[in-house]
């Protein structure tokens, strides 16, 4: 299970700190810009992935799973 928003977090260093300044360094657009690259990791990976968006307002981010069929 992979939350897009805890992998980077609050640290934007090497790697993802490309991400941040290529979006200006700004948080929020560098964060969309990360979701936008897992989403495109989770197309193209051959595995079945399911998604979900928790309710807790802490947790910004999409949670990807896999699932088994």
């Amino acid at each position: 299970m992979l939350t897009s928003s805890f992998i980077p977090g609050s640290d934007w260093g090497y790697p993802l700190y490309y991400i941040y300044e290529a979006c200006n360094k700004d948080y929020d657009s560098s964060a969309l810009f990360f979701g936008l690259l897992m989403w495109v990791a989770v197309m193209k990976n051959s595995n079945d992935w399911s998604f979900m968006k928790y309710d807790e307002k802490n947790i910004k981010g999409m949670t990807y799973f896999r699932i088994t069929i």
